[in-house]
């Protein structure tokens, strides 16, 4: 039994070795044909790997420059605020909430 088995995959080996050096001995232009596709592809990837770096490094400086005068808008903005609120500002003296307690509670014990 173990021979029979052995013989079948024997035979199986040798048909795809077969099938493999049949692969190898094709038409040499299609081989070609297939690197230079390759090649092709492999360097319409590269120039648009660069062409997207050099997007994003142009587009680096202009970010900046939104955040920065954002930034601005927002502290002009928080300034004019501030502006605003002084001239509703009550005078008085700052209590703690703890003391402010502790002063309503001292007569109840």
């Amino acid at each position: 039994m173990a021979n029979g088995s052995d013989s079948k995959v024997r035979q199986m080996l040798g048909q795809w070795q077969r099938r493999w050096q049949k692969s190898q001995t094709g038409n040499i232009l299609a081989r070609l044909l297939a690197w230079i596709i390759l090649g092709i592809a492999m360097l319409m990837s590269l120039f648009l790997l660069i062409f997207l770096l050099m997007i994003s490094w142009l587009l680096i400086p202009v970010m900046i420059y939104r955040s920065r005068r954002r930034a601005a808008a927002m502290r002009s903005g928080f300034n004019s605020q501030q502006a605003q609120n002084r001239a509703h500002v009550i005078e008085g003296e700052l209590v703690h909430k703890e003391d402010a307690d502790r002063d309503a509670n001292r007569g109840k014990y």
